[in-house]
């Protein structure tokens, strides 16, 4: 399959990223343009998921399983999947964790280009990349999360986030922050069947949930993740272009 081009806009906003971030006044004008963009792009993307989701499940499930890679479905798609029997109407991506030791970013990654993904964009951090995001050919954008475990526990990983705050100073304009969430380990998992697709989801699902969003089971609209408990780690996480991040050790 061909991979997804970005569309005009996403390109547009790409570029005025670039320009604006680095400067102080730019720091401010970037989030309004930011915002624009979603008002335009989020509804789009929450459509495609609907429509074309089902479709983009049973691919990705399909590359996980014949590579043998320890994955499973997690954050909204899992809450979507678990819950609602579904994507949730306010969801625009799928998420997905890969264990620790399955599989290094670089060939996950290698993998997901080979295989006609598009790529959008990765984030290293002192030497490890924890996250990034593809798309399908549908233009669905895969969020790819390398958590690890906490240190000094077996029970709890350190689930990955970059974020970029408007009024705080950052050293160039790839450099985010880094959280990290206090979310509970898959004991094992399972395979569920959802829109007619196989998907994979952590077998002590109550625990994971609540771990990840509290009082899972009814729904709040006004729950944002980084307002949860979490830590902000030293330094800066930096965004990596493709060859970097395919070349990463």
């Amino acid at each position: 399959m061909k991979p997804y081009k970005p569309t005009f806009m996403e390109r547009a906003k790409e570029v005025a990223k670039k320009i604006l971030k680095p400067f102080a006044l730019g720091r401010w004008v970037y989030p309004v343009i930011q915002r624009m963009y979603r008002f335009y792009a989020i509804p789009k993307k929450r459509k495609r998921l609907q429509k074309y989701g089902p479709e983009a499940l049973g691919r990705l499930h399909k590359l996980m399983v014949d590579n043998n890679v320890e994955y499973y479905f997690d954050a909204g798609t899992l809450l979507g999947f678990v819950r609602d029997k579904c994507f949730m109407p306010h969801d625009d991506d799928m998420d997905i964790a890969i264990m620790e030791g399955s599989i290094t970013p670089p060939k996950l990654l290698k993998l997901f280009i080979d295989n006609g993904y598009g790529y959008v964009h990765s984030f290293d951090y002192e030497g490890r990349i924890l996250m990034f995001t593809v798309t399908d050919v549908t233009g669905i954008t895969i969020d790819v999360f390398f958590q690890t475990l906490r240190e000094g526990s077996d029970t709890v990983f350190d689930a990955w986030g970059l974020y970029w705050f408007a009024d705080r100073t950052y050293p160039s304009p790839i450099a985010n922050t880094v959280i990290s969430y206090p979310y509970l380990k898959p004991t094992g998992f399972k395979t569920i069947e959802i829109f007619g697709q196989k998907a994979v989801i952590p077998e002590n699902i109550d625990e994971v949930l609540e771990s990840e969003f509290g009082d899972w089971r009814n729904p709040d609209p006004n729950f944002v993740h980084v307002d949860t408990e979490h830590t902000e780690w030293p330094g800066f996480g930096y965004k990596l272009t493709l060859e970097d991040a395919l070349n990463h050790k």
